[in-house]
């Protein structure tokens, strides 16, 4: 579910579940770098932009980061982890592709900031 589409309630209890996933995958410094390039390429047409975020940094995060893939992924549907991990992989893709959105991203490109100490470049 896009945290958009939230409520308030909703949406404070998955930046909480989140938050620790979110910083253990951005605080990776492969992730950083496909999350900097993917940002860069896209800075004409930000939508366009994030479709290749999700496209690159998905497959790694699942390699790399599954667990906390699944964590965030879990919290954006109200499930659990090991929910996530027994759906159909088409649900799960189907799933991430309904829930980012730019509030989602920009909470993402927060954790990014702060990991690395900065803001923009």
């Amino acid at each position: 579910m896009k945290i958009s589409k939230m409520t308030t309630d909703q949406a404070a209890d998955v930046l909480v579940r989140i938050a620790d996933p979110a910083t253990r995958i951005m605080s990776d410094d492969e992730v950083q770098e496909l999350f900097q390039d993917t940002v860069k390429d896209g800075v004409e047409n930000q939508l366009k932009g994030w479709a290749r975020v999700i496209t690159k940094l998905v497959p790694f995060c699942l390699k790399k980061h599954k667990e906390d893939v699944y964590a965030v992924i879990a919290a954006l549907e109200f499930k659990t982890p090991e929910e996530v991990g027994g759906w159909p992989f088409l649900t799960t893709v189907r799933v991430l592709k309904e829930s980012f959105d730019r509030d989602l991203i920009d909470f993402f490109k927060s954790t990014a900031d702060a990991s690395t100490g900065g803001g923009d470049k």
